[in-house]
């Protein structure tokens, strides 16, 4: 099952000017009311994106599967 990570811009504009800590908190709230996603999701502020204008700017993305442990079958 994929997992994914959603990065908030927290630089001076999108944190100050367009509230990004607010969708933060609501992204957050949200994952976390829904078991099927509160495993899977995962949310946290970042630094700038470089596009201050069309802020709060996210990124949204998988993340790698989870290694497995080696094998540990005697042959």
């Amino acid at each position: 099952m994929p997992r994914f990570q959603i990065l908030v811009c927290d630089g001076p504009s999108c944190g100050i000017t367009h509230e990004s800590d607010r969708l933060v908190t609501l992204l957050k709230a949200g994952i976390a009311a829904d078991p099927g996603l509160k495993t899977r999701c995962y949310v946290a502020a970042y630094n700038c994106f470089g596009r201050c204008s069309e802020g709060p700017t996210c990124s949204c993305g998988r993340w790698p599967p989870t290694r497995r442990a080696k094998s540990s079958r005697v042959r």
